[in-house]
């Protein structure tokens, strides 16, 4: 039981960085003037992927979180929460 309050922590944890990530480079890529196609879709996508993430945070947090395959979900928050970093420091924001 303490292992799964420990990873069901580290997960919320690691979404909150996540999402805090994608927020700010939502807004950033959105400042942008004349921004490319590719960029233009990154952002739609970073758009897509908040509100899902948010989903996750607020499930994790309940108490009666029905959350499943809580090491997948960990590895896939934590791999964009990585990406979101990779780009921002790109950005030398």
């Amino acid at each position: 039981m303490t292992d799964l309050l420990s990873i069901t922590a580290s997960v919320v944890a690691i979404t909150t960085a996540a999402i805090g990530s994608v927020k700010f480079l939502y807004t950033i890529i959105g400042d942008i003037k004349d921004i490319p196609t590719t960029l233009g879709n990154i952002r739609s996508d970073l758009g897509a992927i908040e509100p899902v993430l948010q989903k996750v945070y607020i499930e994790l947090e309940s108490e009666d979180s029905q959350v499943l395959l809580i090491d997948d979900i960990k590895g896939a928050v934590k791999n964009c929460n990585s990406a979101c970093f990779i780009f921002q420091k790109s950005l030398d924001y």
